[in-house]
C-alpha cells in the first residue's frame, strides 16, 4: 500500500517567520538607501543566508516521503529511492528546543546502498515511518549505535532484536 508524507505548513511557520524577519531586518539598510560602506555588506550576505534558509524551508515544504512494501522514496531537492532490503543502518537522533525543555525533536537518517535520507520528526505520521525503518532493520540484521537504540527505546519501539556497536 502506497501512502504519503509530507511536511505541514503549520509545522513550517516558525521557520518561514524566521526567514521573513532574518532577511528584512538584514536587508532594511539596503532598502533605506544606506550607502556601501562599513557593516552594510555584512547584512547583506547574512540576508543571503536567511534566504537561503527560507528556499530551504519552502523545499521541505514541497518534499513528499512515499513508502509501499518495497521501498521508501523523496521527490526533493534530488529525487531518492532506498529499497528497505538495502538498508544498510539507521541513525535516531534525538534533541531538545531548549535548556530544560521537554520538547524535542528527532531525526532519522536511513542508509542504503551510496545514498542517505533524513527526516525531521516534523513530518507527518513520522512513528509510522519510524517503526517501518526500524522493521527493514530487524529484517536486515543490522546492528545499530547505541544512542540510536536508546532514542528508540525511548520512542516506545521494541529494540530486544537489535545488538548494539558499543559494548
Amino acid at each position: 500500500m502506497i501512502k504519503e508524507y509530507r511536511y505541514s505548513f503549520a509545522n513550517l511557520r516558525n521557520s518561514y517567520i524566521r526567514a521573513f524577519i532574518g532577511l528584512a531586518i538584514c536587508l532594511s539598510p539596503f532598502y533605506l538607501g544606506a550607502e556601501m560602506t562599513g557593516i552594510v555588506p555584512f547584512f547583506i550576505g547574512l540576508g543571503f543566508i536567511f534566504a537561503l534558509y527560507g528556499l530551504r524551508t519552502l523545499l521541505w515544504h514541497k518534499l513528499r516521503v512515499i513508502t509501499d512494501e518495497k521501498k521508501i522514496s523523496v521527490n526533493l531537492p534530488f529525487p531518492k529511492i532506498i529499497y528497505w532490503n538495502t538498508v544498510s543502518d539507521v541513525t535516531v537522533s534525538c534533541f531538545t528546543t531548549s535548556r530544560g525543555s521537554n520538547l524535542n525533536w528527532a531525526q532519522l537518517c536511513i542508509h542504503g546502498i551510496n545514498k542517505k535520507m533524513c527526516l525531521e520528526s516534523s513530518l507527518s505520521d513520522f512513528d509510522v515511518i519510524l517503526e517501518r525503518v526500524v522493521a527493514a532493520a530487524k529484517v536486515n540484521n543490522l546492528t545499530l549505535k547505541r544512542t540510536t537504540l536508546l532514542n528508540l527505546e525511548a520512542s516506545n519501539i521494541d529494540i530486544s532484536d537489535f545488538r548494539s556497536t558499543e559494548k
